[in-house]
């Protein structure tokens, strides 16, 4: 999948990655293509971009996860090189308590497309609970 080199091409790979990682079944040949380089921990790396692998790594019990959405996000950095794009996540357990949060995704435009470069190569994104998501812009 290839995004335009602009602030909105990065924004679209970032939440195309985001949403990607929410499903049951992430589709593994995209992610690795999405990843920068090639890395002994690769398969470590993709794992950990499954939602039930992202959701336990938090402290969430996946059978108590009701839905799982993206809901806004901000720009960190952005120029024709690197992007730095925040996803906001909004999470509903089974009793219908809410949580947020909120993925990094550090881009690299590397062969005529946005790509992955995390910063710990067994961790593709930095993931943390926040109190909520003021100064993110609504995903709607």
């Amino acid at each position: 999948m290839c995004f335009p080199r602009s602030p909105e091409g990065a924004l679209f790979a970032a939440t195309h990655a985001a949403a990607e990682s929410l499903q049951k079944q992430p589709n593994t040949d995209w992610a690795e293509e999405f990843l920068v380089n090639k890395m002994e921990s690769r398969p470590e790396a993709i794992d950990a971009l499954t939602k039930e692998d992202l959701l336990v790594s938090l402290g969430y019990k996946p059978e108590e996860v009701k839905r799982v959405e993206i809901v806004g996000y901000k720009y960190g950095f952005y120029d024709d090189y690197d992007a730095y794009i925040y996803i906001g996540i909004r999470v509903t357990d089974s009793k219908d308590k809410v949580t947020y949060l909120t993925s990094t995704y550090i881009l690299e435009w590397r062969d005529k497309d946005w790509k992955l470069r995390p910063r710990n190569p067994s961790i593709p994104t930095e993931t943390k609970r926040v109190p909520n998501l003021d100064g993110y812009i609504s995903w709607r």
